[in-house]
């Protein structure tokens, strides 16, 4: 590779951050604007529901643990769940909000994937924020790795969504429906990623494979179990996973620029 094609690649993801930050930027803006609830919301969702898994909680069998214990349990399960199926509906839906953009070929695969990715993570930094300060309210010692696994395992439940929305994009924008049913079957996802029940420690095999194919799970395992002073359910899985995220981010990348013609056509048709 010569020294000015380099520099060129190099100029290509400088812009391609900028305007990903900046349509990331406007959008939060947008919805502040309209209404102020909406700089609240990504906050009040997992507060509201955690205020609701805690009033039924002998519902769930869940009286027997600790109430601090259970309510960090719970805020971090729907912090971090918002945040993954939040990242995945925009990556589903950018084609048709950004088509102006991408039909002037101002945008790119790459620069929709960057988009909804930093809208996500500017959604689910106050909410980790926030799980930090209950965590040391209700007296649970908070460490420096305990963070970091907060963090990284945060940030890796944003690429997962990003990735799978992303090579899901084309087919979500051309096919009505599809988007609907994605979401419909993420839904699913809840029970077996642990987002508000524990996982038995003596799971059985279908258990273990439901959690396998799971790819949320294994992520907010990593985010959460160190917070509370737990062992990771299933640390092979959390690595594969994260494998996986790269490997299909990868494909979205490769596909991404052949596809979008084909897309962008067939949406002005």
């Amino acid at each position: 590779m010569t020294a000015s094609s380099s520099l060129g690649i190099a100029a290509s993801w400088r812009a391609s951050w900028s305007v990903a930050w900046l349509l990331a930027l406007r959008e939060w803006l947008s919805g502040y604007r309209a209404s102020h609830w909406n700089a609240l919301w990504p906050l009040l969702y997992p507060v509201l529901y955690t205020a609701l898994l805690m009033a039924v909680r002998p519902l769930l069998g869940q009286q027997a643990h600790d109430p601090g214990r259970y309510a960090l349990f719970a805020f971090v399960g729907f912090s971090v769940w918002q945040a993954w199926i939040e990242t995945l509906r925009a990556q589903l839906s950018a084609l048709r909000r950004y088509k102006s953009l991408v039909g002037r070929g101002d945008m790119g695969s790459g620069t929709i994937a960057l988009a909804g990715a930093m809208t996500g993570l500017i959604q689910l930094a106050p909410r980790l924020l926030l799980a930090v300060v209950l965590a040391l309210a209700t007296r649970h010692p908070v460490s420096l790795f305990a963070l970091g696994m907060l963090l990284l395992g945060g940030v890796l439940v944003v690429a997962n969504a990003t990735a799978f929305g992303t090579l899901l994009q084309p087919w979500a924008t051309l096919t009505p429906g599809v988007d609907r049913v994605v979401q419909s079957v993420t839904l699913a996802l809840i029970f077996t990623g642990g987002v508000f029940l524990p996982l038995p420690v003596d799971a059985s095999p279908l258990v273990g494979w439901l959690l396998a194919l799971n790819p949320f799970g294994a992520l907010l395992d990593m985010a959460r179990a160190p917070l509370l002073g737990d062992a990771l359910h299933a640390p092979g899985l959390a690595v594969a996973w994260t494998a996986a995220t790269v490997c299909v981010a990868l494909l979205a990348r490769h596909l991404g620029p052949r596809l979008l013609p084909i897309v962008v056509e067939r949406m002005g048709n």
